[in-house]
């Protein structure tokens, strides 16, 4: 019991010592109690949410406030709050969504307003930019944004100075039993469908004058909600009509009208192509005998005629052939008459059988012999009673010289090229029509041709050879088409735009195909049918081939379409644009 004692006396003491003079509350029960297990819910219009506090107890927005709540003992001095609220050791239940979608955020103070940021001005760190530091030592702030976190205009937006705590109003429904469908406004207030109500609504001042319609219900500017189980508006009214207020207007929009033709379209695979040389019309120029180069008589890209000299050559082998070409001429001469000899005397019965049968070996071979040197020399060019050695080389077809490697002194032999002539009266597109399409490919089709260089001709020709592999890196097949080409416009290695007719032309009415414009679900054309006037059209499309395309639909021939400001005018009857304002549709 004196033990105990004294251990009392010296808890006082230390107690006593160490300035902690508040009662020592008795030891808590294990089990918690209620208010322990459930915080308090905080206050939606005094909250901080930056700090997890209410603002009216955030030191971290307030320093001014710590020395009061110090004073008054309830401070947390390792997180820096008021110790009943501190964020980590005793978190308060943030306010619910629901709770502050009702009550909203305080609006900002007149007096203390920045409008160009939208955060208070005594806050504001764009304005003031001293200020960040402290709000930085603080806590308090937004590295993303550069502002106080508490007051960042991204993060924990303001409501301006005297903005009300509401939601933002929804847009009004419109009644059943007073709507336009068709236009997306009340009955009672559609201006297109009721033209006289017009004045009225431009005289009190309630009229858009970009759409016309009462500006309170504009389709465009304020948009009415459809009455349940109607749809918005979503198409354009058949008929619909386009008036540019002044001529000058639509000259201004430079706007462009073609008439509506009637011509057959058929069914075309669209590829690739490449002009290339017509093999078949094609001589590589070669010397079928060694010897070198002494003359050039045509020049690279020179148009030859069967038969013209190309090249002179000096050959020892032509003046071996010449030479003996004359020895075996005169063998053949002596072989000649020993064979006529013989016959005589055989005849006379002074010479045997056997004598005339060797004569006449003896003098077709020697016939033999001399012709296959004329035939060796004859194939050469050279002349077969020739001295010189030397021979010309002639060109075998017609046609221009395209490649010519050969010049004065070059050896020629039967391995190297001299020249190469092209006959370009015809052609060759090679086409590489993809895989998926190959099937509808087959011969003697009709082809169009376009080259991007020669954009005013259109070559055609029919398809003459199909592949009968497909080519593994691409899974194109080629194809092969004879173009004539009696101008000469068309040159090997030009690429162009290739087009096979797989299906028969059918006549129907066409349109170029930038004139067709979609508006919500239909497609239109828009025909002027007087100055400054034009009508929307709903049509129906078919076939197309790029350029042109087939409609049906109220068109007649040679009405007047629009191609270039097409897009100008669905502007301004489209129900989800505001159009440019340069004219009207009624």
């Amino acid at each position: 019991m004196i033990r105990t004692r004294k251990y009392a006396v010296v808890l006082a003491c230390v107690l006593w010592a160490t300035g902690c003079n508040e009662p020592v509350t008795p030891a808590k029960s294990a089990g918690p109690t209620s208010s322990q297990s459930t915080p308090l819910v905080a206050d939606s219009s005094d909250w901080c949410a930056g700090h997890g506090v209410p603002e009216s107890k955030c030191t971290k927005c307030n320093p001014a406030l710590v020395e009061q709540f110090k004073s008054a003992g309830d401070w947390c001095a390792e997180h820096g709050f008021p110790e009943s609220v501190c964020p980590v050791c005793n978190p308060m239940q943030p306010p619910s969504p629901e709770t502050k979608a009702a009550a909203g955020k305080e609006a900002g103070d007149p007096a203390d307003w920045c409008g160009g940021h939208a955060v208070p001005e005594s806050k504001c760190t764009k304005c003031n930019p001293d200020l960040v530091e402290r709000f930085k030592s603080s806590g308090d702030w937004c590295a993303e944004h550069g502002f106080p976190k508490s007051v960042c205009p991204v993060c924990n937006p303001m409501p301006p100075p005297g903005a009300k705590n509401e939601a933002p109003p929804k847009s009004p429904t419109g009644a059943a039993t007073d709507w336009c469908a068709e236009h997306g406004v009340p009955e009672s207030m559609c201006t297109k469908c009721n033209p006289s109500l017009a004045s009225g609504f431009e005289a009190s001042g309630d009229w858009c004058v970009d759409h016309g319609f009462p500006d309170s219900v504009c389709p465009v500017c304020n948009p009415m909600q459809p009455p349940p189980g109607v749809a918005p508006p979503s198409g354009l009214k058949p008929s619909t009509v386009i008036r540019f207020r002044t001529p000058s207007l639509e000259r201004a929009a430079g706007i462009l009208t073609v008439p509506v033709t009637s011509s057959g379209i058929g069914l075309a695979v669209e590829t690739t192509a490449r002009i290339e040389f017509n093999l078949n019309a094609m001589a590589d120029i070669r010397s079928s005998i060694s010897g070198i180069v002494k003359e050039v008589t045509a020049d690279l890209g020179q148009e030859v005629a069967v038969r013209a000299p190309l090249f002179t050559i000096e050959s020892a082998g032509v003046s071996e052939l010449q030479s003996r070409r004359r020895a075996s001429r005169g063998r053949q001469e002596v072989a000649k008459a020993n064979l006529e000899r013989q016959d005589a005397l055989r005849k006379g019965a002074i010479a045997s059988q056997r004598d005339v049968e060797l004569a006449r070996q003896e003098f077709e071979a020697a016939e033999a012999e001399l012709r296959a040197i004329e035939q060796s020399l004859e194939i050469s060019g050279a002349p077969a009673n020739g001295r010189s050695g030397r021979f010309t080389v002639e060109a075998p077809i017609a046609g221009f010289i395209i490649r010519r490697p050969a010049m004065v002194g070059t050896f020629a032999n039967e391995a190297d090229s001299l020249a190469t002539i092209a006959d370009t009266s015809v052609m060759w597109a090679l086409l590489e029509v993809p895989e998926w399409d190959a099937s509808a490919v087959r011969l003697g089709q009709l082809v169009e041709l376009r080259v991007d260089g020669i954009p005013a001709q259109v070559f055609t020709g029919t398809t003459t050879w199909i592949a009968s592999e497909v080519e593994p890196r691409t899974r194109t097949v080629s194809v092969r088409t004879e173009v004539q080409n009696p101008d000469g416009l068309l040159r090997s290695g030009q690429f162009a735009r290739a087009s096979v007719q797989v299906a028969v032309p059918q006549g129907a009415t066409t349109v170029p195909l930038e004139a067709v414009q979609r508006v919500g679900d239909d497609s239109m054309v828009f025909v002027r049918t007087a100055e400054g006037v034009y009508e929307a059209r709903t049509v129906q499309t078919g076939r197309s081939n790029g350029r042109l395309v087939q409609v049906a639909g109220p068109l007649a021939e040679g009405d007047a379409v629009v191609t270039t400001g097409a897009f100008l005018l669905r502007t301004e009857v489209s129900p989800d644009s505001i159009g440019a304002g340069c004219c009207e549709a009624d």
